[in-house]
């Protein structure tokens, strides 16, 4: 299966661009995966649909494309892809293209992250430590344990997620300031990385 870019997946690629609302970049790089039967993409494009991103809003095309991809997206999570487990985590807990289940959300984000999916990691991390989540509110039903918690937000950074440095300095800030300065340079570090990628995959996607 060919990917767009060379240092990451076309799902990863496409999940940043949404995540930051380069929705049209998104579809691209969505589109382009699903015509390679990637199932991570076809699940990309129903998010777009569903929330009218990018695309005239269509909840009922949006299942059909999570229904067509649902299969194969358990078969790759049962596989050990990390990508798909963290999207039927993501679906069941809230409720969307899945039934809601928090049991099966909690299994599927512990599969992710045995696979060290970044994102989570994070996710795990902020329910842990029960601490506010950028994504979401939603937190999974597990026990409060800082030290996993940190060591998941560790570990998430040192793989180049900006926000479980970010929470770090939070974490750090309450009871050692050195570690504290630590990860807020390593914060700055992670995000200004993470811009040069999102200028580089725009200029990129603008000339296909």
């Amino acid at each position: 299966m060919k990917n767009l870019f060379d240092d990451t997946t076309n799902f990863t690629a496409g999940i940043r661009l949404f995540e930051y609302e380069h929705y049209n970049e998104a579809f691209k790089v969505f589109s382009f995966g699903n015509k390679e039967g990637d199932a991570k993409c076809r699940y990309g494009l129903a998010l777009l649909y569903h929330n009218g991103d990018g695309v005239e809003q269509n909840p009922e095309y949006a299942q059909e494309l999570f229904d067509k991809s649902k299969d194969s997206l358990f078969e790759l999570a049962r596989a050990g892809d990390g990508e798909a487990a963290y999207i039927l985590s993501r679906s069941y807990m809230g409720g969307l293209f899945l039934e809601e289940n928090p049991d099966e959300a909690l299994k599927w984000l512990e599969a992710a992250v045995e696979q060290e999916h970044p994102q989570a990691m994070y996710f795990l991390a902020v329910s842990l430590l029960n601490i506010p989540s950028y994504y979401t509110n939603e937190t999974f039903p597990v026990e409060h344990n800082i030290g996993d918690g940190i060591r998941l937000l560790e570990r998430s950074a040192q793989l180049g997620n900006y926000l479980a440095a970010e929470d770090l300095v939070y974490c750090y800030s309450k009871f050692d300031s050195y570690l504290a300065e630590d990860w807020m340079c390593e914060a700055s570090s992670l995000n200004m990385a993470e811009g040069v990628w999102l200028d580089n995959a725009i200029d990129f996607l603008s000339k296909l």
